[in-house]
C-alpha cells in the first residue's frame, strides 16, 4: 500500500514537472548572422591630360641685303591713246605705211598720271616673221606735247621736246608698216613715267625699255593693222 502510494506521488511529480516546462516560454533563436554587405568602391578613370596646342613656328628670313622698295604695279586703266585717223582694230591709212607716204599718223595721249614727268611712245609689230620689230620711238615727251601731227620730221628731236629713237631698220624717227604678206597688227604703246629718262637720241629699243625698267606709272596702247598686198 505505502509503495503503491510513492509511486503515484513520483508520477504525479513528474507529471507536473513535465508540465511546467512545456509551458515555460522558449528561448528566442539565435538571429541568423547576416553577411556584411560588399561595398565596391567605383573604379577610379583615368586622368585625360591634354597637351597643349602646338603653336606655327614664326619663320624669320635670314638676314639680306635691303634693296629698292617694289614699284607700285602699273595703272591700266585711266590714260588713253587715240588717233583721229583710225580706231582700235581699224586699218591703218594706206598713207601711214609703204603703200603710201611712209608718213606717221595723229596721236593723242591722254589723262596722263599727273605724277608723271614724261612719256614715252613705241610702234611695234609683233607679227613680224623675226619676232617684234619696232617701227617707231619717241621718248622724253614732256606733258605739254602729247599730240603729235602727222608726218612728223625724222629729226633727232622734236620741235615742242622730246627725242626719237632708232628703229628697227636702222634709221631715225618713224618707218612705217610694210608686211611681205597678209595683215600684220601694229600697237602704238604709250608708257607714262616718273622722271624723265635723259637718254640720248637714236636710243635702241633695248636701251629704251632697260632705262624705263621701274619708271612705268601707267600704260596705254591703240592697236591698227595694215597689209600692202
Amino acid at each position: 500500500m505505502k509503495t503503491t502510494l510513492l509511486t503515484t506521488l513520483v508520477a504525479a511529480s513528474l507529471m507536473l514537472s513535465g508540465l511546467a516546462l512545456a509551458q515555460s516560454p522558449k528561448a528566442p533563436k539565435a538571429a541568423k548572422a547576416t553577411n556584411p554587405t560588399k561595398v565596391t568602391a567605383p573604379a577610379a578613370q583615368p586622368t585625360k591630360v591634354t597637351a597643349p596646342a602646338a603653336q606655327p613656328t614664326k619663320f624669320t628670313p635670314p638676314p639680306g641685303p635691303v634693296g629698292p622698295p617694289p614699284q607700285a604695279p602699273i595703272q591700266l586703266a585711266g590714260m588713253k591713246i587715240q588717233s583721229p585717223a583710225f580706231r582700235e582694230g581699224d586699218v591703218l591709212p594706206l598713207e601711214s605705211g609703204c603703200k603710201g607716204r611712209n608718213i606717221s599718223p595723229n596721236i593723242e595721249i591722254l589723262d596722263v598720271p599727273k605724277t608723271a614727268k614724261s612719256v614715252a611712245l613705241i610702234l611695234n609689230d609683233p607679227d613680224a616673221p623675226k619676232g617684234t620689230f619696232t617701227h617707231w620711238m619717241v621718248y622724253d615727251l614732256p606733258l605739254t606735247n602729247l599730240r603729235l601731227d602727222e608726218a612728223l620730221p625724222r629729226d633727232n628731236t622734236l620741235i615742242a621736246g622730246g627725242k626719237q629713237g632708232r628703229n628697227d631698220f636702222k634709221s631715225i624717227g618713224y618707218d612705217g608698216p610694210c608686211p611681205p604678206e597678209g595683215f600684220h597688227r601694229y600697237e602704238f604703246a604709250a608708257y607714262a613715267l616718273d622722271k624723265m629718262l635723259d637718254l640720248p637720241p637714236g636710243a635702241t629699243r633695248a636701251q629704251l625699255e632697260q632705262a624705263m625698267k621701274g619708271h612705268v606709272l601707267s600704260r596705254a596702247s591703240l592697236m591698227g593693222r595694215y597689209s600692202r598686198d
